[in-house]
């Protein structure tokens, strides 16, 4: 019983419910990432990320009114399910005030993002602190993925030049992504002409680059 204070009971249920895969059981489990109790929180992650049905649908609702822990729970199973139609729900809990569930939030952008997601992608890397900006740079080249190497490349170069010189350096790692020739000719030129934050980041684009 999901209701029961016995943990161990409690874990049996979920995972009998975590094999019927039924919409009704799966939404009972969700239930539990909104529980005051850390442990019961684990439970239902546990048995939601084992079931084969679909869970997105049903967990994205109750990020919004989970504790911390219970988003964070959320969020982790919404990435595991690549859940892109859930991008919003993620973009939401970035502005977080928890430092926890806002890192998550940005953990899980890379799951979940497409294509149609970049200029959202692209605002939030110029405002993102730094410690989130591997996370969107991240995001950014995933999302460009589905793109030809060309095409990645126009889009990155298209989006610098509408940002100030001294914020360009945010696209470099992604410019590495791309793994196009002409990438690496103009992380070169930056890692030669610039100084500070962007010869940093300029070194750091080239000890990604995949190839010699």
């Amino acid at each position: 019983m999901l209701v029961s204070n016995n943990l161990l009971i409690k874990r049996a249920s979920a995972q009998i419910l975590s094999k019927t895969a039924s919409r009704e059981g799966i939404q009972s489990l969700a239930l539990l990432l909104n529980d005051a109790d850390v442990n019961t929180v684990k439970i239902g992650q546990e048995a939601l990320s084992a079931t084969k049905g679909d869970i997105a649908s049903v967990v994205a609702p109750v990020i919004g009114t989970a504790n911390t822990a219970g988003k964070i729970a959320g969020l982790q199973l919404l990435a595991q399910r690549k859940s892109t139609a859930s991008i919003n729900v993620v973009l939401e809990q970035i502005n977080s005030n928890s430092f926890e569930v806002k890192t998550s939030a940005y953990t899980a952008l890379k799951d979940v993002v497409t294509s149609n997601n970049l200029n959202e992608l692209f605002g939030l890397l110029k405002k993102a602190e730094p410690d989130a900006v591997p996370s969107v740079q991240q995001a950014i080249s995933v999302a460009l993925n589905t793109y030809s190497k060309e095409k990645q490349l126009e889009t990155i170069s298209g989006r610098m030049e509408k940002v100030v010189k001294s914020k360009q350096y945010l696209y470099y790692s992604v410019l590495a992504s791309t793994g196009e020739p002409k990438a690496l000719d103009l992380i070169v030129d930056r890692f030669s002409t610039e100084s500070g934050n962007g010869k940093d980041a300029a070194f750091q684009a080239l000890l990604a680059w995949k190839g010699v």
